[in-house]
């Protein structure tokens, strides 16, 4: 058996605090799908995986640096971590961002290149992106509109100048959303334009930051193997639950967490985004919550998804870090107690179930 992990990189709407909850109620299945796989957390703290007998996984995101980190952690290990030891340091921060997210063509190029060749991956990208995601203050790392520059035209061109995150744990290892720094200027003071934020100065480090080259090496090629026959795709979360993939094994346990269907959330992403696509999954869940041969579970916030408590679906409350915003009387705050999980009726009693599961 191969022991749970930590998600490699922090993610906005991670869902590490609630994955036990989730295993203890799928129980043992033989095809586990994520069609939001964000920073992996829940399939990566699954209990039972046993490496002799590896059960069918599948995920999917539309992420492509999410496809090209776990790509090239599975081929390039060692590269990859070499690229990600890499102190926090703001100039490079902006540096790197810029690189990765606006250099000529990067959007066609990169993606194309995951697409069209199996085998292509970026290990510097790789490592550089976790880094990234690890030192950076807000909910996500990347190229989406509240997160970048833009020139005199309009027209996107860098990454925001942010001060690196300052306070808590995150990144590899830790797996927990974002925290923001409490604002550093004197009492009535409000940072104003392009914001501007120093490097960790109050601990050891986190995430990358904590490991030593060795450490971090072993920890990537955990994720390589851990991963190794995982099936992943890069699209339409609709595109990994046709019957083909939920009938390849049986029972088939589902984890859905789209981007909530709320206005009063931030973008997960960015100009991809669609806030329409929790209720499309609502209604894909309502259609199938009585099929005893799935093990549903969808992510919102209260209230959100009631249709299926009419449909006799369990509510599970639970509470999130809040994100960065929760260290003040911020949304954050607010939002962190606003989590529900829902699940279908073939996820109800998980003990009876794991003991006559475990019966010969």
């Amino acid at each position: 058996m191969s022991e749970p992990l930590k998600s490699p990189f922090p993610y906005f709407g991670g869902k590490s605090r609630c994955a036990a909850e989730v295993w203890r109620r799928f129980g043992r299945v033989g095809n586990y799908i994520e069609p939001f796989f964000g920073s992996g957390a829940v399939l990566l703290a699954r209990p039972d995986f046993d490496d002799d007998d590896p059960p069918l996984e599948a995920a999917n995101d539309l992420n492509a640096w999410i496809a090209n980190f776990f790509r090239a952690a599975q081929i390039e290990p060692e590269a990859v971590a070499a690229y990600a030891d890499w102190p926090v340091h703001e100039l490079d921060l902006h540096a790197r961002g810029d690189w990765l997210f606006y250099r000529k063509d990067v959007d066609r190029e990169f993606v194309e290149r995951l697409r069209s060749d199996p085998d292509w991956h970026d290990a510097k990208s790789a490592g550089w992106w976790v880094w990234g995601a690890g030192a950076w203050i807000g909910d996500n790392w990347g190229r989406i509109s509240h997160n970048c520059r833009k020139d005199a035209e309009g027209q996107p061109c860098g990454v925001v100048h942010a001060r690196p995150n300052l306070a808590g744990k995150k990144g590899l290892e830790s797996g927990r959303v974002t925290r923001q720094m409490p604002s550093i200027l004197p009492s009535g003071v409000h940072q104003r334009g392009i914001r501007r934020k120093r490097p960790r100065l109050n601990d050891s480090g986190k995430g990358v930051h904590r490991k030593s080259l060795a450490s971090l090496e072993a920890y990537i090629c955990s994720l390589r193997d851990r991963l190794r026959r995982v099936r992943f795709c890069c699209g339409d979360w609709s595109r990994v639950l046709g019957p083909s993939v939920l009938g390849a094994g049986s029972p088939c346990a589902v984890f859905l967490d789209p981007p909530y269907s709320v206005a009063d959330r931030d973008a997960v992403y960015g100009e991809d985004e669609s806030r329409d696509v929790a209720h499309d999954v609502r209604e894909w869940c309502l259609a199938r919550g009585d099929d005893r041969n799935l093990r549903l579970a969808l992510c919102g916030y209260a209230g959100e998804h009631e249709a299926l408590e009419a449909r006799g679906w369990d509510v599970w409350e639970w509470k999130a870090n809040g994100g960065y915003g929760s260290q003040a009387q911020a949304r954050g705050r607010e939002n962190a107690g606003r989590e529900r999980i829902w699940f279908s009726s073939g996820c109800r009693e998980p003990e009876a179930r794991l003991f006559e599961e475990a019966q010969p």
